[in-house]
């Protein structure tokens, strides 16, 4: 039964996860532009998805920023691959999405 499914299914978490705006820079980048992010944090993993209106290139030095209501702001060192095309046809056309990997809360010093 299960040697039909594809190895590319993946289960669809809408109404889940929390959704935060925020930014995401690549430190090792002189310019350390500021890159707008959707963050989706579901449960207690230890990454968020990211949600870029560009493609995002794999970043292995990161600083993700964004704010929790009602006033808790969040700062993680951390890690990406290469952002890929959102899957949901029109509604994602033109956004794409990665995983990143927490290193360490950089609000702890």
């Amino acid at each position: 039964m299960c040697s039909g499914l594809s190895l590319n299914l993946s289960l669809d978490r809408r109404g889940q996860a929390k959704l935060y705006n925020g930014v995401v820079t690549d430190l090792d980048q002189p310019q350390g532009r500021n890159i707008p992010v959707v963050v989706a944090e579901n449960g207690d993993k230890p990454w968020f998805t990211l949600v870029a209106d560009e493609e995002l290139e794999a970043c292995k030095n990161a600083l993700l920023v964004f704010r929790k209501p009602p006033n808790e702001h969040m700062k993680y060192i951390g890690r990406f691959k290469n952002a890929s095309p959102g899957k949901r046809g029109d509604e994602d056309r033109d956004r794409f999405v990665t995983t990143f990997d927490i290193v360490r809360d950089a609000r702890r010093g």
